[in-house]
């Protein structure tokens, strides 16, 4: 199986990180982004600048938590 790290790489710097632009008030379908991503990661290569790519991750997970409380 060919590592995922393009596609991780691509969901988190063009489609997490503009979801809110991309899909006001989808809850569902970023949840769904979320776990997919999830589960790419587990054949994930080394990802370029991690730091930055679990910085949007947190920030996604963050506001995503805000909105459901």
């Amino acid at each position: 199986m060919l590592p995922s790290t393009k596609f991780v790489t691509y969901i988190i710097n063009e489609v997490l990180s503009k979801i809110d632009k991309l899909l006001p008030d989808e809850e569902t379908v970023e949840l769904e982004l979320l776990k997919v991503l999830a589960e790419l990661t587990t054949h994930c290569g080394e990802l370029e600048n991690p730091q930055d790519k679990l910085q949007v991750l947190f920030n996604r997970l963050i506001v995503s938590t805000l909105k459901i409380t």
